[in-house]
């Protein structure tokens, strides 16, 4: 059975590319359960890699020094124009989200994402499935930075075995990619955000496309045909049942090997002359989303975060969200057909000779402004005073663990006030302990009192519960909380340990907590055991009640707040009195809990952040939260001096 000749035109790849774009889409837009639709990005890392490796690896390849600049010059002129377009619609963007996202993490993502590498600060931003992450409008250039370090990396790589038989160069590109993997492997357990957004723990899925390439440039015959065909349409299979595979399972992981494997063989098998005919990812519609995926991706994020901004009926009206999709890949349309192909192609050469040097023109504009975003003169003359008191704040809070340490057991661990002193006070919970940290700093200078911090993220300080994650999260949250017991517990330790979680929300039931047997305990009874196991500490134990959850009013009180806008009350006060009644149920019955042990206070946060039923997200001082749930440094030290002072 014959393989298609390398320079032949491959239908069925354009229709996967078209199942890539369309996967991630969904995802995106949050349509018909496609909770893994991410998996398209790994698609189209398999597919570049496939691509790329039967051009340079072609017989014909010429490898002098200006037909390699020729090569990447076409590069530029494949990726340039839509991205610079998609990345002047993300800065457009900004100003929807101004107010929401902290300027550090927006100024960085713009200039690094100007000079296709916002992979590389990506991990020091907020993770890529946080809900934070739709108000960075440069988000999903992370995979572009990917893509391009791909291309300047693979050529070199290729360059050593080019004269070598087909043998060694699988053979090399399979150790490099299992090279790849197992630096993938290590990162998610190190550092998961570096394992998502870096080249090197991606290496492999460009490697399995080449490999695929290195395979079908070579005449080679399956002798089986039904048997490429079951192995085709079971690769088919997986990337579907792939597609609705929980988010917070975590990705990559080796579990990535499979659909990225069956991206491999699905490329490969569909090489065959014989079935090509027969491929449904020659599908006319496949092919069209295909040809247009490109510019697709790249405008379909700046409008999902756009509307997520100004429709407020965006996250609940599966209709709203359709039209954004339907939108998004019209646009991607537009660009397409008057930015990517006309300077790709040249078709009409007259205007391409007037067109490429004003785009690069352009280009060079926008990159100059990019630039000018990090000098502190310029983002002070053009962006409105509050925003740069936000701005304040928000880098206060992002530096507050600066001079703390990261261990095995706590994620982050700190010591506020004087060294060599007895601590007064233990801080132990998950974000919600983390987010008081700028008022301790506050209370440890005013009062020289020492605290110790110890948290995690998404781990309430229970003794033998954890929310049921992955493997490796819930046995780090066990270590944890371990190793928090400890000190509470220390005789010389701690006179008073704070309890401090988001509460509400592990009272869920779709984000229930285990007990050590692996069975659903409800958050009362898990909170009752840790106090049991501190009984015979002589401790005084506070519960600290999680703050008010905004309900998603957060972004749009500190625009509000930034623009000194006429409806600043209304916007920056919660108006889901659901989600606040919800959490006074169960603040009931930890009050309750508390009033059963003579050492446990229960102490409310709404009391410093509420006025009688109305509870404020801001007040003219500034704005007290950064997200619906955690707090900025300002509210910090209301939460801190309403807790703390006069204990």
């Amino acid at each position: 059975m014959q393989t298609s000749k390398p320079d032949s035109f491959r239908g069925d790849i354009e229709g996967l590319r078209g199942v890539a774009v369309l996967l991630v889409l969904l995802f995106h837009f949050e349509l018909f359960g496609f909770t893994a639709g991410f998996i398209g990005v790994d698609i189209f890392f398999v597919i570049s890699g496939f691509l790329m490796t039967q051009i340079i690896m072609r017989p014909n390849f010429n490898w002098s020094g200006s037909c390699i600049l020729n090569f990447y010059v076409k590069r530029f002129w494949r990726l340039a124009p839509a991205y610079y377009f998609a990345a002047v619609l993300a800065a457009l963007t900004i100003w929807s989200t101004l107010g929401g996202l902290d300027f550090t993490t927006i100024t960085e993502a713009f200039t690094y994402s100007t000079f296709f590498s916002y992979n590389i600060i990506a991990p020091t931003h907020m993770g890529y499935f946080a809900p934070e992450a739709l108000l960075n409008p440069f988000l999903h250039f992370w995979s572009l930075g990917v893509e391009i370090q791909f291309y300047i990396l693979w050529p070199i790589l290729l360059f050593f075995i080019k004269r070598t038989s087909l043998k060694r160069q699988i053979a090399s590109v399979f150790t490099i990619s299992v090279i790849s993997f197992i630096v993938m492997s290590i990162l998610i357990i190190k550092d998961p955000e570096a394992a998502y957004f870096s080249i090197p723990a991606r290496l492999w899925e460009f490697g399995v496309g080449a490999i695929a390439a290195l395979l079908t440039m070579r005449d080679l015959e399956f002798k089986h045909y039904s048997g490429s065909v079951w192995l085709y349409n079971t690769s088919m299979v997986v990337l579907l049942l792939f597609s609705f595979t929980p988010a917070n399972q975590g990705w990559p992981s080796p579990l990535t090997l499979l659909p990225v494997l069956a991206t491999g063989i699905i490329i490969a098998v569909g090489s065959q002359s014989s079935t090509r005919s027969l491929n449904p990812l020659n599908n006319t519609l496949l092919r069209r989303l295909g040809k247009w995926s490109y510019s697709t991706y790249l405008v379909h994020w700046p409008i999902a975060v756009l509307c997520t901004q100004v429709l407020t009926d965006y996250a609940d009206n599966a209709l709203v969200r359709l039209a954004a999709l339907i939108t998004s890949v019209f646009l991607g349309y537009l660009l397409f057909k008057y930015a990517e192909e006309p300077l790709r192609t040249e078709r009409n050469r007259k205007t391409a000779s007037l067109a490429k040097p004003a785009f690069v023109g352009a280009m060079l504009s926008f990159c100059a402004m990019a630039v000018a975003m990090q000098s502190q003169s310029v983002t002070q003359s053009i962006l409105p005073t509050r925003y740069l008191r936000l701005a304040e704040q928000d880098k206060e809070y992002a530096t507050a663990f600066s001079n703390c340490s990261t261990t095995s057991t706590f994620e982050k661990v700190c010591s506020i006030g004087p060294d060599g002193e007895r601590p007064t006070y233990l801080v132990w919970g998950d974000s919600h302990a983390a987010h008081l940290k700028s008022g301790l700093d506050e209370l440890a200078i005013g009062q020289n009192i020492r605290t110790l911090i110890s948290t995690r993220s998404t781990c309430p300080p229970l003794i033998n519960a954890v929310p049921e994650r992955n493997d490796k999260s819930m046995l780090l949250c066990k270590e944890n909380n371990a190793a928090g017991l400890l000190v509470a517990k220390d005789p010389a330790g701690p006179k008073t340990v704070v309890l401090a979680a988001r509460w509400a929300y592990y009272n869920d039931r779709q984000k229930a907590l285990i007990d050590d047997k692996g069975k659903p305990i409800n958050i009362v009874s898990a909170i009752r055991d840790t106090l049991n196991a501190l009984a015979d500490a002589g401790k005084r134990v506070i519960i600290v009640a999680q703050a008010p959850e905004t309900s998603g009013q957060t972004s749009a009180c500190r625009r509000a707040f930034v623009f000194e806008s006429s409806n600043f009350d209304a916007s920056c006060t919660i108006k889901n009195l659901d989600v606040l009644q919800e959490q006074e149920r169960l603040h009931v019955k930890l009050q309750n809990l508390a009033n059963q042990y003579d050492f446990a206070k229960l102490i409310r946060l709404e009391d410093a952040l509420c006025e009688g039923p109305h509870c404020k997200i801001a007040d003219k001082t500034g704005v007290f939260y950064r997200d619906e749930d955690h707090l900025s440094a300002i509210g910090s030290r209301k939460a801190v001096e309403h807790i703390f002072i006069g204990m």
